[in-house]
């Protein structure tokens, strides 16, 4: 009996030490009930007002059928000096504003969350207590954790969270299947739009690849015309020996006697007997009908290859011709007629006026007398050479031509656009062999190689190959130009 005691004055002792009373006395007159089931009546002391000191008061036994959350219990002492009253309160209001009042604080480093809506704590009846757990069970609890409102917004490949977060409101899960699903399907690409993407990345990469291809061939064509803007070596031999058949065909054509025509030159001039004989006898002269006739068989072959880089290139064919070839004839009239005695040649040669400018090279075979050399006219490079295998001075034919110049192009024409660079040639030291140098330097220039390329000891053979070009009306066949990106193969 006595351990019983014991163990209640400790208990009771320990419950006093936390509820402090107050010291003063209860003030007089009673005090009213705030539930059902009567309080017990308490005199307060006059000394004293109504109300509840800054320590945690004795709360009332309350009515059986309201139950106490264990939230409700919080010793932690408030500020000293704050009250709270509660005598124009009802117990359960009472309840709040006592569990309010005795809630802590949030610490300072703590932050504060949006809380939850609280619902006030009211008596239902038990048919409204039925309704109310079916919702619960429906909805959510209402232990659950508030969950934000979110909004679903279409997009036609992907679904967007609404930008608004409200907490303390219901989840709508009751959304529509069909919604559900289109969405669905917004996120995937059907079939259709896969092929749609897919053509359309088809025609991209070949545009793309339209160009790349057109850029190389811009590249091409630049790269092109700066390889005719300079001269370079051959790769092999300049004057190569002829073959057998060859050989035996040119020889036979020297020692036939007579007047009878061999071979006809692209326009229609008979070459005869008489002129292979200044071409093949070692020290001969040639004569203006071999000269002219080889030099238009170089500009026919360099027109067929300019219009092959032209289709290679794809570009449009143009109706100017990229080289001319003058006769002999053309200097001598232009010193004794001046230049507009030329105007309807050069209609016929497919370049009058300003179209001059278009064309690659035009050449110009001079008869002095008992000496050959050539001039060549370059408009797309706006250069006047001329090639003297003796050295001879170019000034006298440079005026004749600058004046030709000057009538054909008009006001498109400046003397200072024009340049007159001294190309050096191989030299010659006998007195027979400068129409062989200038039907070389020809080819050289037309070819694109550089004049210096051969010599002195190459004229005996290289008489040889023009009568074989000559026989046979061409560059054709075995002769054709072997042409390679970088020049030609000689």
């Amino acid at each position: 009996m006595a351990t019983v005691y014991n163990v209640g004055s400790m208990l009771w002792n320990w419950c006093k030490s936390f509820i402090v009373l107050e010291t003063s006395e209860a003030p007089s007159g009673p005090v009213t009930t705030v539930t059902s089931t009567n309080l017990k009546e308490s005199k307060l002391s006059s000394k004293t007002r109504h109300g509840i000191s800054h320590k945690r008061p004795k709360i009332h036994k309350y009515e059986t059928t309201i139950s106490k959350s264990k939230s409700l219990v919080d010793l932690r002492p408030k500020k000293a000096g704050e009250t709270l009253d509660v005598s124009q309160c009802d117990a359960d209001e009472a309840r709040r504003k006592i569990e309010n009042f005795w809630e802590p604080k949030p610490l300072p480093w703590e932050k504060q969350s949006p809380k939850a809506e609280q619902r006030p704590s009211t008596l239902v009846s038990p048919s409204e207590s039925d309704s109310l757990l079916k919702s619960q069970i429906t909805n959510r609890r209402s232990s659950d954790p508030p969950k934000p409102d979110v909004k679903f917004e279409r997009h036609p490949r992907r679904l967007t969270l609404g930008s608004e977060l409200k907490f303390g409101t219901q989840f709508q899960r009751d959304i529509d299947e069909d919604n559900i699903q289109a969405s669905i399907e917004n996120l995937l690409v059907d079939s259709t739009k896969q092929l749609a993407l897919s053509d359309y990345k088809k025609a991209k990469n070949l545009l793309r690849a339209k160009e790349i291809k057109e850029k190389q061939r811009q590249n091409a064509i630049v790269k092109a015309r700066q390889r005719r803007l300079v001269r370079i070596y051959p790769h092999q031999r300049l004057v190569p020996y002829l073959n057998p058949y060859w050989e035996d065909r040119v020889c036979r054509s020297h020692t036939t006697w007579g007047e009878d025509i061999l071979t006809t030159s692209i326009g229609g001039t008979e070459l005869r007997i008489k002129d292979f004989k200044t071409l093949l006898d070692q020290r001969a002269w040639l004569n203006d009908e071999i000269i002219n006739s080889y030099i238009e068989w170089i500009v026919d072959a360099a027109n067929r290859n300019a219009l092959e880089e032209i289709s290679r290139f794809d570009l449009k064919p143009s109706s100017i011709p990229s080289f001319i070839a003058h006769n002999s004839f053309f200097y001598e009239t232009l010193k004794k007629r001046g230049p507009k005695s030329l105007e309807r040649l050069m209609k016929r040669k497919g370049a009058p006026g300003i179209s001059l400018l278009e064309v690659d090279s035009i050449f110009i075979p001079i008869c002095n007398g008992l000496h050959w050399t050539l001039g060549v006219v370059r408009p797309v490079a706006k250069t006047i050479e001329y090639f003297d295998s003796m050295g001879g001075n170019p000034s006298q034919f440079v005026f004749f031509i600058q004046m030709w110049l000057k009538n054909q192009l008009g006001e498109s024409y400046s003397s200072e656009e024009w340049t007159i660079p001294k190309t050096a040639c191989a030299n010659q030291t006998n007195g027979y062999d400068c129409g062989v140098f200038v039907c070389t330097n020809a080819f050289c220039v037309a070819v694109g190689l550089d004049t210096l390329c051969y010599d002195e000891s190459d004229m005996t053979r290289q008489r040889k190959n023009i009568a074989a070009i000559l026989l046979n009306r061409g560059f054709t066949g075995e002769f054709a130009w072997k042409v390679r990106e970088d020049g030609l193969s000689y």
